[in-house]
């Protein structure tokens, strides 16, 4: 009778090392989406999708209540990006990519540079970005996304001054 190896038994008490991920939930609402939507419920949909994912740890809640996604100066935003510097947040998931930017050169610089950089995990929940798992095809389809998002954020504001 031949010999088995043992080297491919697992030890019951092994564990099993999954990486956990130091998570934020980061939600922005503008101020012109005020009375159709509301804030907590962004950061209610986002505490499901982490709720039965044990490889997120919910570190901190990032909420720019009444700020424009045109621009990156937000103050729970900013508070975010020091807490990325700070090592104390790796993974950033949002509702989508539009309550995360409406920039596009800037959201791709994030999206694309920085936060591969940082070593930050970015998942928007609606559109199935997650930086992790992303296909070549996918830069295209987020770019084009971004881009629509701008101009639906340009044409609102030309509205809302018009009115």
């Amino acid at each position: 009778m031949a010999r088995k190896s043992r080297k491919n038994l697992i030890d019951s008490t092994e564990k099993i090392n999954f990486r956990v991920y130091k998570t934020a939930i980061y939600a922005r609402l503008s101020k012109e989406n005020q009375q159709g939507e509301k804030i907590e419920t962004q950061i209610e949909e986002i505490k499901n999708y982490i709720e039965n994912r044990r490889i997120f740890e919910l570190v901190d809640i990032y909420a720019d209540n009444g700020y424009s996604g045109t621009n990156f100066q937000r103050p729970e935003f900013e508070r975010l990006m020091e807490d990325i510097r700070n090592r104390k947040i790796n993974c950033i998931i949002v509702r989508d990519l539009s309550r995360f930017a409406r920039e596009h050169i800037g959201a791709e610089d994030y999206l694309n540079n920085i936060f591969p950089f940082l070593g930050v995990r970015f998942i928007a929940i609606n559109d199935g970005y997650d930086n992790l798992n992303i296909e070549p095809q996918e830069y295209f389809m987020t770019a084009f996304k971004n881009l629509a998002h701008e101009y639906f954020a340009r044409e609102t504001s030309r509205k809302v001054g018009m009115v």
